[in-house]
């Protein structure tokens, strides 16, 4: 019994400094992201298809280093991909995703006739936790995978 009580405790021990390097070098990767380039400019626009419901996003993300390579951008609880312009002279990293198209509600004064609507669909599906303009994005910097917090204008197209 005896050796077990410092058995015991040693294990605590080491279990307690294993969790705090996990998270510590999570945290590092945030941190340290901001040395490698910057966000020049981030922005995203909303449209609308040629069809009756169907919508999305467009996304662009200008950088001051071109030898960075951005591979996913988490936005809206989403995750996308995220591919560089080549035709851009500034060769921004640009992604665009349209949205699901809605479905056809039954809206009345009467609930019993709004029966049988579909229930929405209410996903998280990224690790973080992020206001509307707020997005993630990830990359590679010497084979260590990075992620930066940014900020993303919306931007008004006008005719």
């Amino acid at each position: 019994m005896k050796k077990f009580i410092p058995f015991s405790i040693i294990t605590l021990i080491l279990i307690s400094f294993s969790c705090r390097t996990i998270s510590n070098a999570q945290s590092a990767n945030f941190e340290n992201s901001t040395k490698h380039f910057s966000v020049i400019d981030a922005y995203y626009t909303t449209w609308v298809g040629g069809q009756p419901g169907i919508k999305g996003i467009t996304i662009k993300i200008y950088l001051d280093n071109p030898t960075i390579t951005l591979d996913t951008l988490y936005f809206r609880n989403r995750k996308i991909a995220l591919e560089q312009d080549k035709i851009d002279p500034k060769h921004p990293f640009i992604s665009s995703v349209t949205l699901s198209k809605s479905p056809n509600f039954i809206l009345d004064n009467d609930p019993k006739k709004e029966y049988g609507n579909p229930a929405p669909e209410i996903t998280n599906t990224i690790p973080f936790q992020l206001n509307e303009n707020e997005a993630v994005i990830s990359y590679s910097y010497k084979n260590i995978e990075f992620f930066k917090k940014i900020m993303l204008k919306k931007l008004q197209i006008t005719d």
